[in-house]
């Protein structure tokens, strides 16, 4: 399902996280404000997240790095292509992970590690949020924000 509105919205909310414009915190509860049951804007608010932390803006240094990933997701929010991708494997109980491998001896991290590699493979993860080549291509034919607003 494709909110066009929302997928608007939040990309202007990126855009203002990697400026510096806004703190993280800000950005999550705007993003959760706008309600939206589209399953990329969540997927985008989750990847956003490893570039801040709660109270301060994005460092200048992270946002230079990401620059090319957040071009990428800032694309898809501005597309029709539907978000393929299953949920991230975000890992359960980060708060626990070295308790864990302890008592696991290891085998906790190389699962982790495994459901990342199979999310990986679900799809073309060189152009994610896109799910393949084809759909990143054809974004990158006529990207929205260019040629007028829709």
């Amino acid at each position: 399902m494709v909110d066009r509105d929302s997928r608007r919205a939040c990309a202007q909310l990126l855009r203002r996280l990697m400026r510096g414009e806004m703190e993280g915190e800000e950005f999550e509860f705007a993003v959760d404000q706008l309600g939206s049951a589209d399953p990329g804007i969540r997927a985008i608010k989750t990847q956003a997240w490893a570039c801040y932390s709660d109270y301060s803006p994005v460092e200048r240094s992270v946002a230079r790095a990401v620059r090319p990933e957040i071009a990428r997701s800032i694309l898809f929010l501005r597309s029709d292509a539907e978000y393929l991708w299953p949920p991230y494997p975000s890992g359960d109980f980060p708060i626990y992970n070295w308790l864990f491998n302890i008592l696991t001896l290891g085998c906790w991290e190389r699962r982790k590690a495994n459901r990342l590699r199979e999310w990986q493979d679900h799809g073309d993860f060189a152009v994610w949020p896109f799910h393949s080549r084809s759909e990143f291509d054809a974004a990158c034919v006529r990207p929205r924000f260019l040629v007028g607003s829709s």
